[in-house]
């Protein structure tokens, strides 16, 4: 049996899966295997993949496009290894990854996973800011207890880089795999669901090359249909905080209940609700408002609601709060009409004071362009 098991969902990247085997099969770490599932690829990456001869390699192909998850967990059930690390087929690992990250896992018997940093590269591999990728700064992030990630996944989202990962086969044995009804947050539910039982170790060097595709390439890259399903999945996500142990989940949020005066001894939907209420996202207020509903009774004993709201009060709560944007997008539109105004106005005023104004093809902005380059011309012929 393996030491390690490498699964790796693939799905139409024939111009990068070459280069994903090959940062596997020449880890230093030589006791692995890798294990690919080709999600019904309609390119040649599984022709690419089925080129490779190395005994390591265990592939299978679906017969159709079924989602990264199904993908996922169709690999790590026919993985073998003691630990289990998830590469992307667009990714590229570090040489030492494997062997290093086997090695904590070995010393280090508290752990139940390990994560690292990532560095991005572009289609070409060049290496690429984050600063000018859509995940920004996200992962740049530092090593904490576990109620504290709790407190950071809850409030902020995840943090963490999935194809960073090394995980140990028990720990998916006791709180199972992808969840296979995500396509966004599918690694984040599973980070919420392993921290409520396990400890994790963020090391701070640079495990694995992430590679940020062009034209919007990226299964996260920020499209209407990623953003919109990423929003109702986040809601599907918190769920798992109602069933986190009490003492946990107190010291978790301990400093948020009582800076939002939230009475620690309400029932577990009426905390949560609240604490959602308190935070940034709308997807945290949605779920907060769904928290709320679930504490207040649907009838009677409502002046004395021992969800700390009574009806009335939600119903005017769910109103007032911007929960689908809708405040924030008038808002908006507001501005930009605003200056839209303004800028009409300081054109009327230019078009009016322009000797041209009589013309009307002549704009505003074509005549500023014009005396731009008049006194560009003047300028040099003075310099000459």
């Amino acid at each position: 049996m393996p030491k390690v098991s490498v699964v790796m969902p693939a799905y139409n990247h024939e111009r990068f899966v070459r280069a994903a085997i090959e940062s596997v099969l020449m880890q230093t770490l030589d006791d692995l295997e890798l294990c690919v599932t080709d999600d019904g690829s309609t390119d040649s990456t599984a022709d690419i993949v089925s080129s490779f001869k190395d005994p390591r390699i265990r592939f299978h192909r679906l017969r159709q496009n079924s989602g990264v998850c199904v993908a996922l967990n169709d690999a790590i059930r026919r993985s073998r290894g003691e630990y289990i690390a998830v590469l992307n087929s667009d990714d590229i690992f570090l040489s030492d990854k494997l062997r290093t990250q086997s090695a904590l896992l070995d010393a280090r018997a508290d752990l139940g996973a390990i994560f690292g940093m990532p560095e991005f590269i572009d289609d070409v591999d060049q290496v690429v800011p984050p600063s000018q990728t859509f995940y920004g700064n996200i992962f740049q992030v530092e090593n904490k207890p576990r109620h504290e990630w709790l407190r950071d996944f809850f409030f902020r989202g995840n943090s963490l880089c999935h194809p960073t990962v090394m995980i140990r086969r028990s720990c998916h044995d006791d709180i199972g795999l992808y969840d296979e009804r995500l396509a966004q947050v599918h690694d984040f539910d599973l980070w919420v669901r392993f921290i409520q039982r396990y400890q994790f170790l963020l090391m701070p060097e640079v495990m694995t090359l992430f590679r940020i595709v062009g034209g919007e390439g990226n299964a996260s890259a920020p499209r209407p249909s990623v953003v919109t399903r990423l929003e109702w999945e986040f809601g599907k996500v918190l769920r798992h905080y109602a069933g986190i142990d009490e003492d946990l989940f107190a010291k978790a949020f301990e400093n948020d209940l009582a800076q939002c005066n939230i009475d620690p001894a309400l029932p577990r939907a009426a905390k949560l609700g609240w604490l959602a209420m308190s935070g940034r996202f709308m997807w945290t207020k949605r779920f907060g408002l769904d928290q709320l509903f679930e504490a207040v009774p649907a009838e009677g004993k409502n002046e004395s609601s021992q969800a700390g709201i009574r009806a009335r009060d939600l119903i005017s709560l769910a109103g007032e709060s911007d929960q689908y944007g809708r405040y924030a997008s008038a808002r908006a539109a507001t501005v930009i009409n605003e200056m839209s105004a303004k800028i009409a106005d300081l054109e009327s005023v230019i078009s009016a004071r322009s000797p041209l104004a009589s013309d009307p093809v002549e704009t505003a902005g074509s005549w500023l362009a014009k005396r731009f380059h008049s006194n560009k011309s003047k300028k040099e012929t003075h310099d000459d």
